[in-house]
Order: C-alpha cells, then sequence, then structure tokens
C-alpha cells in the first residue's frame, strides 16, 4: 500500500469537550493496511460504546491514534478475534503493543453472538505506578479471590475476607495516585456490601453521601450500578419510596421524584440523588413489565427531558442525553430515513450513506471472499449500467483490511462507490445485517423502501419496475 496515497489518517470523535492531548503510537506489520478505531463508553450508566480514534495502519505497520481527553478513561478497540483493552491519561504518550492480527473466520463474523477474547494492551516503558499496571495487578489479586470465594462471601462465611482486604490495602499503602486509589477503595466496598448484605440506603449513607462522584471511575460505577439497580422497583416498593411511580408517570418530575427521596435520611446529597435518578430512569426503560411496574416511555421521556434542562452538572446533563438518545433511536425499519453513518470510499475519501441523491439508492453489505457477493457483484456491474440514470449502487466491504478492498476493485474494474466498513465496525448491527450479502434500497429521499431487498437478480428487476411504477 502506498505512502502517498494512503497515509496514516486519524478522526477525532468526541463526546465531551475535550482538550488534553494522548497520543497512542505502534508497530505491528500484521495490521498493515488494516483501519483501527478506539472506543470508549459514552458514559458508565449508559456504556454505549462511542469511537474516539480511527487510524489506517500505514504499509510498514506503523500507527498513531490522537485521543482528547481531560479524564483518566478506558479504551478498547476490536482487532480481529480480539478485544484490546487499556487505560489513558491526559496529556500523557503511549508507545503500545497490539497482539498479532488474528482474523476472525467466515462462522464468526457472520455469527451476531461472536464473543471476543479480551486481551491487555501491552505498554512500552511502564513502572510499577503506571495506571494501566497498577490495575492489572489489582485485578489479578481480585479477581482470582472473588472467583474463588464468590459463593463464600455471598452468604457471609469467609472468614479470610477481612485479612485478605487488609492484605491488598497493605500491598498498595505506598500508592498515591487519585484514579487506582478510588479503583481500589470501591472495589473492596463492593467486596464488603456482598458479604455484609447491607441494604442500599446504609451503603448510600458511608460509601456515597456526601463524597465526589466519580462518574470516569469503572470501580466507583460499577459497584453504583449494582447498588441503585432498578431502583425505581425496589425504592417504590418502601414505605417512604411508594409514590415513586406516580412521581414519573403523573407528575414527570425530578423534583417530585427528589421529594419523595428526602423522606429517607440517606438521601440528602442533591447531586448523587440526580444521579440516583438518572441511573433509575436508565433501568425503568428497560424494567418495565405490564402489570408490575409499568412507565410509559412519553413519561420516562419527558422526566428525562427535565433532567437535560434542569441539571446544572455537565456530566449528569450529558447522560441525560445519552438515556434519551440510547432509547429513542429510530429502528431500521421501512419508511425510515437511513442513518448517518460515514465511511471511507475506496479513495479514502469520507462519504456519508445519506450523500446520495435524487436517485434510488442500492447499498450491498458484502465480502470480497464470499463466492455469492463476488457473483452478485458481477450482476451489479451489468446493472449498473442499464439503471444508471435511475440506481446508485453503493457496496459496503466489511473486511477488516481497506487495502483488501482497494485491491479488489482495481483488479475487477469495478467503477461504482465502494465504501470500507472500518469507521463503524457495528454497521451489520445498525443495518441488521444478520447474514451475508445483505441488501438494501432506499428511495431518492432517503428513505428506506426495502429493509431487505433481493439480490441482484431477476427478483429485484421485478420488484424494482414494480417500485417504479407505482411511484409514477
Amino acid at each position: 500500500m502506498s505512502k502517498n496515497i494512503f497515509p496514516i489518517i486519524i478522526i477525532f470523535f468526541s463526546i465531551f469537550a475535550y482538550s488534553q492531548d494522548v497520543i497512542l503510537t505502534g508497530n505491528n506489520i500484521s495490521y498493515s493496511g488494516d483501519s483501527i478505531v478506539f472506543y470508549t463508553y459514552n458514559d458508565l450508566i449508559c456504556k454505549e460504546e462511542t469511537p474516539i480514534s480511527y487510524c489506517i495502519v500505514d504499509s510498514s505497520g506503523n500507527f498513531t491514534f490522537n485521543i482528547k481527553t481531560n479524564n483518566t478513561i478506558f479504551i478498547y478497540a476490536y482487532l480481529g478475534i480480539y478485544k484490546a483493552e487499556m487505560y489513558i491519561e491526559p496529556n500523557k504518550n503511549y508507545t503500545i503493543t497490539l497482539p498479532e492480527r488474528k482474523e476472525k473466520e467466515g462462522k464468526d463474523i457472520l455469527n451476531p453472538y461472536f464473543h471476543y477474547t479480551e486481551v491487555l494492551i501491552g505498554i512500552a516503558e511502564s513502572n510499577k505506578y503506571e495506571i494501566n499496571t497498577l490495575i492489572r495487578r489489582f485485578d489479578y489479586f481480585y479477581d482470582d479471590y472473588l472467583s474463588i470465594n464468590f459463593n463464600k462471601i455471598q452468604q457471609g462465611l469467609d472468614n479470610k475476607l477481612d485479612s485478605f482486604i487488609f492484605g491488598i490495602k497493605r500491598y498498595f499503602k505506598a500508592i498515591d495516585h487519585p484514579y487506582f486509589n478510588n479503583y481500589l477503595k470501591y472495589k473492596l466496598y463492593y467486596l464488603d456490601y456482598l458479604s455484609n448484605h447491607k441494604d442500599y440506603k446504609y451503603i448510600t449513607q458511608y460509601f456515597f453521601k456526601n463524597k465526589p462522584i466519580l462518574y470516569h471511575n469503572m470501580a466507583y460505577m460499577e459497584f453504583f450500578n449494582n447498588l441503585y439497580k432498578d431502583f425505581f422497583f425496589e425504592f417504590g416498593n418502601t414505605k417512604n419510596g411508594k409514590k415513586i411511580k406516580e412521581d414519573i408517570v403523573l407528575a414527570k418530575s425530578p423534583a417530585a421524584i427528589q421529594k419523595t427521596m428526602d423522606l429517607e435520611v440517606a438521601f440528602s446529597d442533591k447531586n448523587l440523588n440526580n444521579l440516583i435518578i438518572l441511573k433509575g430512569l436508565h433501568d425503568a426503560y428497560i424494567f418495565n413489565v405490564p402489570n408490575l411496574y409499568h412507565y410509559p416511555k412519553a413519561q420516562l421521556n419527558q422526566t428525562v427531558d427535565s433532567m437535560m434542562i434542569l441539571s446544572t452538572i455537565p456530566e449528569q446533563k450529558q447522560i441525560a442525553k445519552n438515556i434519551k438518545a440510547k432509547f429513542n433511536n429510530k429502528p431500521f425499519a421501512y419508511g425510515k430515513y437511513l442513518p448517518e453513518i460515514t465511511l471511507l470510499n475506496q479513495d479514502s475519501i469520507e462519504t456519508k450513506l445519506t450523500s446520495f441523491k435524487d436517485k434510488y439508492v442500492y447499498i450491498s453489505l458484502t465480502m470480497t471472499n464470499c463466492v455469492p457477493c463476488q457473483r452478485d457483484m458481477l450482476l451489479i456491474n451489468k446493472y449498473k449500467k442499464k439503471y444508471k440514470r435511475t440506481i446508485e449502487f453503493v457496496t459496503i466491504i466489511i473486511n477488516e483490511d481497506f487495502e483488501i478492498m482497494t485491491n479488489f476493485v482495481k483488479k475487477n474494474n469495478y467503477d461504482w462507490t465502494f465504501l470500507h466498513y472500518g469507521l463503524k465496525k457495528d454497521i451489520k448491527k445498525i443495518l441488521k445485517a444478520d447474514v451475508i450479502p445483505k441488501y438494501i434500497l432506499i428511495d431518492p429521499y432517503g428513505r428506506i423502501i426495502m429493509p431487505s431487498a433481493p439480490p441482484p437478480g431477476e427478483q429485484f428487476i421485478i420488484a424494482f419496475r414494480r417500485i417504479l411504477k407505482y411511484a409514477r
């Protein structure tokens, strides 16, 4: 792959107002020509993955990522069969080592339930005080102890737990790293919670109330999410919380929810309460059982809207926005508009799927090494000339390697639009492509008129002629 044609391209994504640069560099020839995307979670309640940096590895295997963040955050990338993970801190440079490339097999690519193998990203010149080293060392001890003793801990029968907690605190007592120290503290709080079965009001009073809210700390938010899971259901079944459902369904008011929560002494920290309310709203969209604890979606949306408007804390305002987006995205279905998706074409130019106007758009989601796909592309090549005035043909290639697509297009002399899925590796999920190849037909206004169109062939021609006749 020529460096002149395909330079390393870095594209920035942001979910908050980032300002400090984090640089990740490295080399692994096995990823030459591949597109790699790093993700983080948009917040640690919704946990929707958000791309934060992208590059195409050059022909020598060199790669560079630039990420902007003001916080220590957890990031990850999908690399073939692997999910490679690490933490990054603001204003730091990392030389990283990626695992040797190991592609998914064909059956894995088509399997919507494929489970990635989680691996830790290697970091050159790391030391014992670096955040990844600290967390990995702690997790090694913690996870090993928890996996062996979980049942005893949960039953309150582990008489070695206090010794373990004392020992691990002593082991890390010299560490002065705010993120890690809080990570350790809330991981150990969780063990105490599991063992002593104290209710969420007690835990709130002593572990969360009037303490800093650690929005980006994985251990803090893991404990928080476990503690307040289905909060409206749990609190709503108590004497003081029985009005909580009415506060949402009738009043649609965070202030009314807050007033009900004020009946409990533990809930007197307004900022913490607002985060608990957001967690409760998030779970209420999911835990919505008719005749048991049903919240109409319209009322949930209005309550979330109020949280968005009234919140003075940027992180909480963002969480409210993320909740609204997570549960109100337009489904991919007939009559809906095509989602906004940007991919790189065969010339490395960013191309929006919605940029094709004034023609019908026949989208194929396909692979270069798939025999039925190759056969269909031969037909598309023929149809492209016949229907060039009415149909725009767009082929999305989901092979890992960007260069495979470009070589395939050149070799076959195909001259319609080819896009690589590298910028949006969850595109199969978005376009509901349970099988490959997948075909979609879009009308000249950008609306989906055939979410699962016939493949190129007689059936497609008949269907398209009927559409044209109806359109007239």
